[in-house]
């Protein structure tokens, strides 16, 4: 529960940080266990659990993570830094990489998933610095030096691990995890033999495992091809989930307004990981999870690779609609 720590100290979600400090010295000088010579046991408990509130919430950036994720986002964070050296994500250095490749989200993941949290970040994500900027293509084409977030390039495992996590919102979900269709999270681990991913949910919800296609990205997103609303193209923005019935992603514009997009309507920017879909010469890659590489802003085509696909081979070229961020 993300209110957990709040009730603890006896203050509001929205307190500043001054009535938290101010709280916390009350309440510790109260439960002190020198001050509870009678009941030291209970008092060393209390004291502890007061500790850990104002530990959660005198920091800004352990309050930004508890407040999106609970104890759980926290100890998540912990655990990372301890096992990582820190919080960054190690990239195509980790055990499941190979080498030799960039990071797909080098950088903080914004954690403010919220309207204007998720507009901000396709604002500043180097994402969207490096490859959707109109100025990022010099040619007919960009292509950067291929990475696969989901496992690596050639013989080894197929799964890893994002100590930053890869920030996701959930859709398309039955029963019983029904309820949460819309939620966000971020992808910690993933598996390609089972094709599922294990996502800590905002809010302290906890983890949940769910298939690949349940998933849409938190990623920067231009607004090309649309005729029916010409006045959007070149608009930008963030991708905030997926709506099953429309087949249509729930984009949030960097002014604000909310709005479906068909897929061919969207350009992704490189480095974004895809299910492949729609495909016919080469139906039997639909459902199979990519990695955007290149982008032609003249054909509206991106050049994708799959995991395990020989680097010496050329990278496949789709549509805009033949995949889903």
């Amino acid at each position: 529960n993300s209110e957990e720590c709040y009730w603890c100290l006896g203050v509001l979600k929205d307190a500043t940080a001054e009535q938290i400090s101010k709280a916390y010295k009350k309440l510790a000088l109260k439960w002190h266990p020198d001050k509870n010579p009678d009941d030291r046991a209970a008092a060393e408990a209390k004291f502890k659990k007061i500790s850990e509130a104002h530990d959660a919430l005198q920091d800004p950036e352990k309050r930004k993570i508890y407040d999106q994720f609970g104890k759980a986002g926290l100890q998540e964070a912990a655990s990372q830094e301890r096992g990582a050296g820190g919080p960054s994500f190690p990239g195509a250095q980790g055990p499941f990489f190979g080498g030799g490749f960039p990071a797909p989200f080098s950088g903080p993941v914004p954690m403010d998933f919220g309207m204007d949290g998720m507009a901000a970040a396709a604002r500043t994500h180097p994402m969207f610095t490096r490859s959707m900027a109109r100025g990022a293509f010099p040619g007919p084409r960009v292509a950067v030096p291929v990475f696969v977030v989901f496992g690596g390039v050639g013989p080894g495992p197929r799964r890893g691990r994002s100590p930053e996590g890869i920030p996701v919102v959930l859709h398309g979900l039955a029963r019983p995890l029904q309820g949460l269709n819309a939620r966000r999270g971020l992808v910690m681990d993933y598996d390609l033999a089972s094709g599922q991913c294990v996502v800590v949910m905002q809010g302290g919800v906890g983890r949940v495992t769910v298939r690949r296609e349940n998933l849409t990205v938190v990623a920067p997103v231009e607004i090309v091809g649309e005729e029916e609303r010409p006045e959007l193209n070149g608009c930008q923005g963030s991708l905030a989930g997926y709506d099953d019935e429309e087949d249509r992603y729930v984009v949030h514009l960097l002014n604000g307004q909310a709005i479906l997009l068909a897929r061919d309507n969207a350009l992704l920017p490189v480095q974004t990981p895809v299910v492949l879909s729609g495909l016919q010469e080469t139906d039997n890659l639909n459902g199979k999870w990519a990695i955007i590489v290149g982008i032609s802003p003249a054909t509206l085509q991106y050049e994708v690779r799959l995991p395990g696909q020989d680097p010496q081979l050329p990278p496949l070229v789709v549509g805009l609609a033949n995949v889903k961020a």
